[in-house]
């Protein structure tokens, strides 16, 4: 049995112990424990995972917020680890719903932050300089 039929074994065994809605989940964990490279981006994934799991809690309970005191704390809190995962539309009921394009502010300048952080990254890990990098003519 080869090495990549054996890692999604294990992938499938991690998804059917946690359920379907967690497949992302599962298969970075199935790979967390590796060495080098797929082990390092493995566990700074589940690390983004985990961060954009606190931001859809903050978001959500920005819209369910019961006094603008509660709203603005969970805007300021969420603005820090909003990333694309976090959905830019409010929830129906909310009482919030005047503050829309505030938030759509607020997430696109959080989406910018994102973007000029990963630039500085590969793999998750810092990028090596261009001369690691870099074909010969």
């Amino acid at each position: 049995m080869g090495i990549a039929h054996q890692g999604l074994l294990q992938v499938k065994g991690a998804v059917e112990a946690v359920g379907s809605q967690h497949v992302a989940d599962a298969a970075v964990k199935a790979r967390d424990h590796n060495l080098g490279v797929s082990g390092d981006a493995a566990r700074i994934a589940q690390l983004s995972h985990q961060v954009a799991q606190w931001a859809e809690k903050w978001v959500s309970d920005m819209w369910d917020a019961q006094t603008p005191e509660e709203f603005w704390r969970c805007l300021i809190i969420a603005k820090t680890c909003i990333d694309a995962r976090v959905s830019a539309e409010p929830k129906a009921d909310t009482l919030w719903a005047q503050y829309v394009p505030v938030f759509h502010r607020v997430r696109k300048a959080a989406l910018k932050e994102r973007i000029k952080e990963r630039e500085k990254k590969l793999l998750g890990l810092e990028v090596p300089g261009h001369v690691f990098i870099t074909l010969p003519a």
